[in-house]
């Protein structure tokens, strides 16, 4: 056996990718010594041919081969660890299958409630990866076979951690959703929930006018129908003081030199989900820090639809967060 026996390993995919290349590991006595013995045992060679013995060339039945050239997009995400490329991205996937498990992972519970392929993580990358190609899947960010697949992806980034390849089904998804919705109308839920804000700042001028109508037996199922509830969820009720207001109105404790905590608050004007907003405010006093109100945040689901809105968002958070760090030091 030569020394450079190492550089030709022929286990699980390499067997095929590299077979050709194993008369230089073994020599050709043994190789023969292979092919005769497997003749025996599979005379008609049906049981996995092109493997070890008579292999396939190096250059054949390749997913990406020298005439692969992916479709050129912009995206809205960076994809940083794929070298900026969305179709690099999609290339991750190379089928390990580890998202079909119903074991205690996280990945896939969508998988898991549906036992489709097309609802695990390989699946809807597959598909990324084949709409990227443009060849089967021809209608690029349009497709609605890749939009049927994502729909029931939950974005929870259970892909991200426990897939081997580090898949991230939830940003794809966003870059997916960012395109085939621009210039289109939105489903109704997406007007509903997407613009919570604007329709929370109304309800806070008369919450408990907006409670009655919203649970009233029959305006409540209007309400439910038109923004795409389920009949049988309650709309939450609004709570009858709004964060902001709260805030303004409870003492600030200042701790001397201390770092400058901002409580990002996504629902500031939102009476109805203050609770957790209050609860790390009075928790960031307690440990002696003081805080403040980022109310230019807001992130809610359909947001990553309207990309550019998102971006903005972002950057608008960012830049009140340097101003804080600026003012107090830190």
């Amino acid at each position: 056996m030569p020394a450079t026996a190492d550089r030709y390993p022929a286990n699980m995919g390499m067997g095929q990718a590299r077979a050709e290349l194993l008369p230089k590991m073994y020599g050709p006595e043994l190789v023969e010594a292979f092919r005769e013995f497997k003749s025996i045992w599979d005379p008609q060679w049906k049981m996995n041919p092109g493997k070890v013995v008579d292999p396939y060339p190096l250059d054949t039945n390749l997913r990406v081969g020298p005439g692969y050239q992916p479709r050129k997009v912009e995206t809205y995400f960076q994809f940083p660890e794929d070298k900026g490329n969305f179709a690099l991205a999609t290339e991750r996937c190379f089928g390990v299958g580890k998202c079909r498990g119903l074991n205690g992972d996280t990945m896939c519970p969508s998988f898991k409630a549906t036992r489709e392929e097309m609802h695990t993580t390989r699946g809807r990358a597959h598909l990324l990866f084949e709409m990227m190609r443009g060849d089967v899947l021809a209608n690029g960010w349009r497709d609605e076979h890749v939009k049927e697949s994502l729909d029931l992806c939950l974005a929870c980034k259970g892909c991200k951690s426990d897939c081997p390849v580090s898949v991230d089904m939830a940003t794809y998804k966003a870059e997916f959703l960012a395109h085939y919705y621009k210039g289109r109308i939105r489903p109704r839920q997406a007007y509903a929930m997407g613009l919570i804000s604007n329709w929370a700042r109304l309800a806070s001028l008369a919450p408990g006018l907006a409670n009655f109508l919203s649970h009233a037996p029959l305006l409540g199922q209007i309400a439910k129908t038109m923004s795409g509830i389920s009949p049988k969820r309650e709309i939450p009720a609004f709570a009858p003081e709004t964060f902001k207001a709260w805030f303004k109105q409870r003492a600030r404790a200042a701790v001397a030199g201390g770092d400058l905590s901002a409580v990002a608050s996504a629902k500031a004007d939102d009476p109805g989900l203050r609770g957790s907003a209050q609860r790390a405010a009075t928790g960031v006093n307690a440990a002696g820090y003081s805080s403040a109100v980022n109310t230019r945040v807001l992130l809610w689901p359909d947001t990553f639809w309207r990309m550019p809105d998102a971006r903005w968002r972002f950057r608008s958070a960012f830049s009140v967060a340097v101003v804080h760090s600026t003012i107090t030091g830190c």
